[in-house]
């Protein structure tokens, strides 16, 4: 029998190398086995959540799903998802990509009903236009993000459809300040505009030195004193005018009282017998609360008027003091007293 040895080891050689590449592939297919199992149980959680109303809850359930094991029957039933929550602008970019998907793979009915969808969330879109000057245009490395994604400079200058909430847009360039700005965009129907017309120079900035207060001028005063030195009055002249004014008030009682007084004595002189008694008799008990008032607002007057002068001074003489204003500008000489 004829046999060729070399034959046999090049077969040897291939087939420990077809095991070799098998085994290597092996994890691979278990991975994407595993990754397409997780998609399909996060996407089935994601579409009883998405039916129960709960679409806050669901959408990033079927985000996942998606990235893990991208479908187009994922990525429609994620669209559905964005819209109910409210994020716009990513269901319509959604929902058209699903219009594409389905044309390709001959799914009419599902390409007509996505492609509808996309039309009726089209005018409800919220805009967002980056405005970039030319003279920052110009300027070497610049480039321009939005929520940290950037922005390719066909997209500068056109509005573009976004999901409402805020958004930062963030302008870099070689040796220039980083220009930020944060917008809020409504979630349906807006239409913003950021303007960048200008980056600063990363060189041009200085720091200012903080502002050196002058120290406190070093005071001996002859005769300390509670009273205010600024101007206002002390709790004691307060105290004062109080008094004083409780003084007039009452003064002013009193007066109204001895007027009534004086009026029944002159009803009292119109009228005979027990009439004239009893009216007398009214006239003079009002006349001693008149009395008692008029003398009662005299002294709470005197009172409150010696408060008022004793809590502002408190002594004969006013109070000096002698101190040194040392200034960045110089030594300053002064006398300082409550006259």
């Amino acid at each position: 029998m004829w046999f060729n040895s070399g034959w046999f080891h090049r077969a040897k050689r291939c087939g420990y190398l077809c095991g070799a590449v098998a085994l290597l592939a092996l994890p691979a297919r278990v991975h994407a086995e595993d990754a397409a199992a997780a998609a399909q149980v996060l996407f089935e959680q994601g579409r009883d959540l998405l039916r129960a109303g709960k679409a806050a809850a669901a959408c990033p359930l079927l985000e996942e799903s998606q990235r893990l094991d991208p479908a187009n029957g994922t990525l429609l039933a994620l669209a559905m998802c964005h819209e109910a929550e409210g994020k716009l602008a990513s269901a319509w970019a959604e929902f058209a990509r699903v219009a594409h998907l389905a044309k390709r793979d001959g799914q009419t009915s599902r390409e007509n009903w996505a492609t509808e969808r996309a039309a009726a969330l089209r005018p409800r879109l919220s805009m967002l236009e980056v405005r970039i000057a030319p003279e920052v245009r110009q300027l070497p490395g610049v480039s321009v993000a939005r929520n940290g994604v950037f922005l390719q400079p066909s997209s500068w200058d056109l509005p573009v459809p976004v999901d409402g909430g805020e958004h930062r847009i963030t302008v870099t360039a070689e040796g220039y300040l980083d220009w930020q700005r944060v917008v809020t965009i409504a979630s349906e129907g807006a239409r913003h505009i950021v303007l960048v017309d200008q980056l600063q120079k990363a060189d041009t900035v200085t720091v200012s030195a903080e502002p050196v207060a002058p120290p406190t001028p070093l005071t001996t005063a002859t005769n300390p004193k509670d009273a205010s030195t600024d101007g206002s009055w002390t709790t004691l002249q307060w105290a004062g005018v109080t008094m004083a004014g409780a003084g007039i008030a009452s003064w002013l009682g009193g007066a109204a009282v001895m007027y009534a007084a004086l009026n029944t004595y002159a009803e009292g002189d119109r009228c005979t017998g027990a009439c004239r008694i009893d009216k007398q008799h009214d006239a003079r008990r009002l006349g001693n609360w008149a009395t008692g008032l008029g003398i009662g607002g005299a002294a709470l007057v005197l009172a409150g008027g010696g408060l008022w002068l004793w809590g502002g001074d408190s002594s004969d003489s006013p109070a000096t003091g002698l101190g040194l204003d040392v200034r960045q500008t110089g030594a300053q000489l002064a006398v300082m007293g409550v006259f």
